[in-house]
């Protein structure tokens, strides 16, 4: 309880990246959006708008760019105040000009570590006429969530914590803010 009573929002700011004459925006991490953000600059440099929609070629770049994205969301998106550098650099031209080299339109690459998991999220928000607003995520992770469902609240708590590490070294480590049983620490640091 004194875990989840510390508990405080993060206000964050929110990350762009142009997208076929457009911009596409996201929030910043700790939100996996930035995923998006990077597989769009990586397909703008490889100028996807040349293939149409959903053809050979466009879908081989398309899988690939997301492939590399992942790759980069599982090393370096973290809490917020706990990234090895700002998160703006995974979207540098530079970067991300490094990343599209990378990319074989004929063949597959490995990028990621390993198969990725089918995941389920759900977002509601409201506002009403004196600008009070409502936002709610529930996110679900390899199958109902974390299986449990908590009769007296009403809710089925999410299990997004299998994208966390437990190696004490790595940018998503699993930290609580009290010292309490391995089994029961809080994702706080390291939400997504």
């Amino acid at each position: 309880m004194a875990d989840l009573n510390s508990h405080r929002a993060d206000w964050v700011s929110i990350l762009s990246q142009p997208f076929a004459g457009g911009s596409v925006w996201e929030l910043s991490p700790n939100d996996q959006g930035i995923t998006t953000l990077i597989e769009r600059g990586v397909l703008e440099r490889l100028d996807i708008g040349r293939y149409s929609p959903d053809s050979v070629p466009w879908l081989r770049l398309s899988i690939e760019a997301m492939k590399l994205a992942l790759v980069d969301l599982e090393r370096y998106v973290s809490d917020e105040d706990h990234l090895e550098f700002p998160s703006q650099r995974l979207l540098s031209d530079n970067y991300l000009r490094q990343r599209v080299v990378l990319i074989d339109p004929e063949r597959a690459g490995d990028f990621t570590f390993g198969a990725q998991q089918q995941s389920s999220t759900v977002y509601l928000s409201t506002t009403n006429a004196s600008d009070m607003m409502v936002s709610f995520i529930q996110s679900n992770f390899m199958g109902f969530g974390s299986g449990v469902f908590v009769s007296e609240a009403g809710i089925s708590p999410q299990n997004r914590g299998a994208g966390f590490s437990l190696d004490p070294t790595h940018s998503n480590v699993v930290v609580g803010s009290t010292p309490l049983s391995p089994c029961s620490r809080s994702t706080r640091r390291a939400r997504r």
